[in-house]
């Protein structure tokens, strides 16, 4: 041990304090309890702990803003991102916000401001402590907390950029997940390669366009991170949740207490109960949240026991599990006394139990159907962590309208052999990001249109006369999915592989971790008979959109009613999408009526009154909710449109499709 030094061997505790000590020197360190953090006095200032035994390793010092702005400084690289620091920046400024609205964890954010002025080429940068031995020349996962919701900010106007500043170049590695911010509120990750001597990183925030020089917006950041990936493989484990569960055979039961908690593939249930007067009807406990016991379970199982709280030899007996029920039965009240009964009847509640008795159920465990036993859980929380496809060239092909499939032949990237040049199979559910170029030989009004599986989804690029289309939209896709991309006129594309590419990535999947083999969702949608019109969409307003047909998988946890959605209490992964026809701007927005707020805001869209066009607006997210809640899914438009502004009817013979709502089930 070196020189004045001291060994602790059973483990020492730091007091927690709700505020920074005074007159610190470097060196000084405490538990910070308003924040739940440890913090070091480190070079003249406190910060959060970054590395090493007292937290998760995380190379950005000021993670997460909560005294001020120190480590953060804004640039102007003058255009295109060079190196993120330095300039004289004019546009861009930065501050502590304290404000309640703003901050999105602990105690203060970031506030990145623009002025009403060009702020192209300008940005925010953090640059990384000294990244370990260990983690250089590896993949480290980035993220951060964000609001870029401001009605002046335009999607994708800041990207997400990084600077390897020991080798003094940006890192580029098509490997890399670094892009576009899009007008979103939540978590962005994104992935970055260092090279075997890489000591330190500068992450920018880089405004590579600025689509309105003449408007300011507010933009937000917190809980920035930048971490070596980590992921275990963990059995799912929650924490104990009351319910009060319909109870048969009982009468009127009293003091109703029964707590229910997940643990891997089943459900771990215990209660207890007065009961009422007791009826000659089967005795039974419901299971929570609509919860269904798995179909592989024998005819009759024996899962636990019951007692009877009366001093009497009958005072007790077996708890019965079945296959695809949502409840549990009771034994004999006899089993353990010295009667001859048989201990795997089901009984009658008046048959086991008198009137005013309390019943007392132990820990038990019931095998549910479209539980699975494990998840994969990402210590860095990393949620771009599936396909990245980069292609570019063609030979020319000749495109026909609404025919043929677009050609990108030279594959850059494809880490998990998605794209076959034409086609991208999605690898698992989920929200894909496009972006590309599509260059054809002459210039004539047209448009790029995403299909799936052969069937038109939506335009990704502008309805414009040119012969340079940028696309850029965002994509949802199950499991298996083909995705693939068509003119709407006859063109053919120019043998270029600089101004014809394609860029696929994997869209965040706003859960903490990801739970595989879950069954329970459902999907919701407006549908009419062939040839009948979308109906009337009337601008001024949010609109309740018709939702008529409900398709449930697994475990009930909804109904429908009026074009209300009733969705049980839990956490839910939710995507969803409306067509418009002909009403200019419009937006979608999924809405807690039974809170009266809005739970996720749907894409801007833009379906000109002039043209024939139709536009869906998209939206996805994570909700938890903790009661029995209404949504509806709602819909603003700039326009009125008669008959057909929620859709134009195909008249194919299949019924016609304007709006839909996926929910699945992930906790």
């Amino acid at each position: 041990m070196a020189d004045n030094h001291f060994k602790i061997h059973k483990g020492v505790t730091l007091a927690p304090q709700s505020a920074e000590p005074s007159n610190p020197i470097d060196g000084d360190m405490y538990y910070d309890s308003t924040f739940n953090k440890f913090r070091k006095f480190e070079n003249g200032a406190w910060s959060d702990f970054g590395s090493g035994a007292l937290g998760i390793i995380n190379y950005i010092d000021n993670s997460g803003i909560e005294n001020d702005t120190s480590g953060y400084t804004t640039y102007d690289d003058a255009g295109a991102y060079v190196d993120g620091t330095g300039g004289s920046p004019s546009s861009i400024t930065i501050s502590r916000t304290e404000v309640t609205a703003e901050i999105l964890r602990g105690a203060g954010s970031l506030k990145i401001s623009k002025a009403a002025s060009d702020a192209t080429g300008e940005g925010v940068s953090i640059a990384t402590e000294t990244i370990g031995i260990v983690d250089r020349g590896k993949v480290l996962n980035g993220s951060f907390e964000m609001d870029f919701t401001d009605a002046n900010y335009t999607s994708s106007d800041v990207v997400i950029k990084a600077f390897d500043i020991t080798n003094a170049e940006e890192i580029t590695n098509l490997n890399d997940q670094l892009g576009a911010v899009f007008k979103s509120k939540g978590r962005y990750d994104f992935k970055i390669t260092t090279k075997s001597n890489t000591e330190q990183v500068r992450i920018s925030f880089h405004v590579e366009t600025d689509s309105d020089t003449g408007s300011a917006w507010d933009v937000f950041v917190d809980d920035v991170k930048l971490s070596p990936t980590q992921e275990v493989t963990s059995a799912i484990v929650t924490q104990w949740e009351p319910y009060i569960p319909a109870l048969t055979g009982f009468g009127t039961a009293t003091n109703v207490s029964f707590f229910s908690r997940r643990i891997g593939d089943s459900l771990q249930l215990r209660g207890s109960f007065t009961s009422g007067t007791p009826t000659a009807v089967e005795a039974r406990v419901d299971l929570p949240n609509s919860l269904i016991s798995d179909s592989s379970i024998d005819t009759l199982e024996a899962a636990g026991i019951w007692f009877r709280g009366v001093a009497t030899p009958g005072n007790g007996g077996a708890m019965f599990i079945e296959p695809a029920v949502g409840y549990i039965t009771f034994g004999d009240q006899a089993t353990f006394s010295d009667s001859s009964v048989n201990p795997m009847l089901k009984q009658d509640g008046d048959a086991i139990i008198g009137s005013g008795e309390t019943v007392n159920i132990p820990p038990m465990s019931i095998k549910i159907e479209g539980f699975s036993s494990g998840a994969q859980i990402s210590t860095t929380e990393n949620l771009f962590k599936t396909a990245t496809v980069h292609a570019f060239e063609n030979g020319g092909e000749v495109l026909t309208a609404d025919v043929t499939d677009i050609t990108w032949s030279t594959i850059a990237t494809d880490n998990i052999g998605a794209w076959d040049g034409q086609k991208f199979t999605a690898p698992v559910d989920g929200d894909y990001l496009i972006t590309g170029n599509v260059h054809v030989t002459s210039a004539g009004i047209h448009q790029i249109e995403s299909y799936i599986d052969g069937i038109i989804y939506r335009n990704v690029s502008g309805n414009t006369d040119t012969n340079n289309l940028e696309m850029s939209g965002i994509i949802p896709l199950l499991k298996g999915e083909e995705l693939s991309f068509r003119s709407d006129t006859n063109k053919t594309l120019v043998n270029l592989s600089t101004d014809h590419w394609i860029s696929i990535k994997a869209m965040p999947d706003l859960s903490v971790f990801t739970i595989t083999g879950e069954k329970a969702s459902a999907y919701v949608a407006d549908e009419k008979a062939s040839g009948t019109d979308g109906g009337t969409f009337t601008s001024g307003s949010f609109i309740k959109r018709d939702l008529n047909t409900i398709i449930k998988d697994g475990p009930s946890f909804m109904s429908i009613a009026s074009d209300v959605m009733t969705v049980q209490p839990g956490r839910y992964r939710v995507r969803f999408s409306a067509s418009a026809h002909k009403v200019d701007g419009n937006q979608t927005r999924l809405r807690n009526t039974t809170a009266g707020s809005t739970s996720i805001v749907g894409s801007t869209e833009d379906t000109n009154t002039a043209d024939n066009t139709l536009t869906r607006s998209i939206g996805a997210g994570i909700i938890t909710i903790s009661e029995e809640t209404n949504f509806e899914l709602q819909h603003d438009a700039a326009v009125t449109r008669a008959t057909d502004g929620y859709g134009d009817a195909v008249n194919s013979g299949e019924v016609e499709v304007y709006s839909q709502v996926e929910w699945i089930k992930i906790a």
